[in-house]
């Protein structure tokens, strides 16, 4: 049996493991705060009839909040650690819910899709991510997961917005992507990760592809791109 309790946010039960969760998580689902920029933009930009693409998908709930708007069979949201993503896959089921999550990562075109990646565990599981190292103080384990293509998944769910905190890993995935179809793009920016300047290259790419900034919406830490 492992130790924890129900916790409510948004309206929805998720479980909190009180040993496994980093404390300050812990406390962030206590109070409340956990995710709550997210979650804010979720609601604020989803609306229904969007297709929604997540990557990151942790506990799933901001995943739950997208399903709420958007209706659980228009989100696919893709999570790098099999552990937490088995947390997430029992909150929706707890919720009642019916969400495709899968173990996996995002590719675009430029990188080959299918073949398997390691990717670094964070014992604060909110910063798991592919280049996370035994360098890292929060380094647990790294694992093995296979790759999907984005531009497929776009395609197969006729995709109209992507929604990502996938820690840095969005620098290499929106990067030359073939975004057809894509009118909204909330992402987590994390230069601290990946550097000013790739983050940067990486919203001149978009921007060439038509997006502009939500300035509504938009913060340091997170853009939120229309076209």
């Amino acid at each position: 049996m492992r130790p924890g309790h129900l916790a409510e946010i948004d309206g929805f039960a998720v479980f909190l493991d009180t040993a496994a969760y980093d404390p300050a998580l812990v406390v962030a689902i206590e109070n409340g705060g956990y995710e709550s920029h997210d979650r804010h933009v979720a609601n604020a930009v989803l609306c229904a009839g969007d297709r929604v693409i997540e990557g990151g998908t942790a506990i799933g709930l901001v995943t739950m909040n997208a399903a709420r708007i958007v209706g659980e069979a228009n989100i696919v949201s893709f999570e790098g650690d099999p552990v937490i993503l088995a947390d997430a896959r029992a909150n929706f089921a707890r919720n009642g819910l019916k969400i495709d999550a899968r173990n996996g990562i995002l590719c675009n075109k430029t990188r080959q899709a299918g073949r398997e990646v390691t990717f670094g565990v964070s014992s604060y599981f909110l910063a798991s991510r592919l280049d996370l190292t035994e360098e890292n103080d929060d380094f647990v384990k790294r694992v093995s997961v296979p790759t999907f293509s984005l531009e497929d998944e776009i395609r197969n769910l006729r995709a109209n917005v992507l929604f990502f905190d996938i820690e840095g890993g969005e620098v290499d995935l929106l990067s030359g992507a073939d975004l057809t179809g894509i009118e909204k793009i909330a992402v987590e920016l994390h230069p601290a990760f990946v550097g000013e300047e790739r983050t940067n290259q990486m919203l001149g790419f978009l921007a060439a592809e038509g997006f502009q900034f939500d300035q509504r919406h938009t913060s340091q830490q997170f853009a939120v791109l229309r076209r």
